[in-house]
């Protein structure tokens, strides 16, 4: 994990700590790109055959809202 100084990232620890000695290495994180399809209906996307409980607790604290504009590119429209 970077520190805050190093790139500005907001969300990044100011200093080193318990979590960046237990995890010295940030996860990846998995942006998308996504087609707003306005009111319109979007073509269906099949469930996944994986097991989802593994990410029951995800959204937890943060909003759909927050999740889906989360890697949003200013400035773009689909």
């Amino acid at each position: 994990m970077e520190l805050q100084s190093e790139w500005n990232e907001p969300s990044a620890p100011t200093a080193f700590n318990t979590l960046t000695e237990r995890y010295p290495v940030q996860a990846p994180t998995w942006v998308v790109i996504l087609q707003d399809f306005g009111e319109s209906t979007a073509p269906e996307i099949p469930a996944s055959q994986d097991d989802l409980m593994q990410f029951a607790d995800a959204w937890d604290g943060y909003g759909s809202e927050q999740f889906l504009n989360y890697g949003r590119l200013p400035g773009i429209c689909l």
